[in-house]
């Protein structure tokens, strides 16, 4: 290597930097994320913080992420909170129905699992476009949820990419506990900031 390119690897404009900078300030959205939603109770706020600082990110070169922080708590912790009691609600309500009738065979429970799972999904995947939309002032709560709704039917592609990568998870899971923990340890890194990015992204 030439010895003027080796001193350009460490110019603080070099392009290596500016990638690590980037990924710093990722894995601390994340981390800060990870802290919020540790109460549970305070899930749907800690996702709209990492939507919203994901946002800033993209969009302002001099992104700071304590600033991003307070303001999106700020702005946000009312429909955070609401959001994540819907949330977690609905969730919990699903998983205990499926859980009540996990061991039976026959075909009605059969077709009442697949249908608890149905609507599991389509609401999992109805809160991936609403929570973006969250973000955007001057909409009323049926504009946001129309809005979701026409996301969720008219983009199959990336409605199913979305599914594709919850389903890729799930299969980890299953398959050992050591590429499960592997999986976890990405998402609990950087992996939030990378879903709440393709959040955004999808719902443009």
């Amino acid at each position: 290597m030439k010895k003027g390119s080796f001193r350009g690897l460490f110019r603080l404009d070099s392009w290596w930097l500016r990638l690590a900078n980037q990924v710093y300030d990722l894995i601390m959205t994340n981390l800060l994320w990870l802290l919020s939603a540790l109460p549970l109770v305070t899930l749907g706020m800690a996702k709209l913080y990492s939507l919203y600082g994901i946002s800033q990110w993209r969009f302002s070169k001099d992104y700071e992420l304590l600033v991003s922080f307070r303001q999106a708590w700020r702005r946000y912790w009312r429909i955070g909170l609401f959001l994540s009691v819907l949330d977690l609600g609905f969730r919990g309500l699903c998983l205990f129905n499926l859980y009540l009738v996990l061991g039976q065979t026959s075909w009605p429970f059969l077709a009442y699992k697949v249908l608890i799972v149905q609507v599991y999904l389509l609401t999992d995947l109805f809160l991936f476009y609403f929570y973006p939309l969250a973000l955007r002032e001057g909409l009323t709560w049926k504009e946001r949820l129309q809005t979701a709704l026409l996301f969720l039917v008219g983009r199959p592609r990336t409605s199913l990419l979305a599914l594709g990568l919850g389903l890729v998870s799930f299969l980890l899971y299953t398959f050992n506990s050591q590429s499960f923990f592997v999986f976890l340890w990405f998402h609990c890194m950087i992996g939030q900031s990378l879903w709440s990015w393709f959040q955004l992204e999808a719902s443009r």
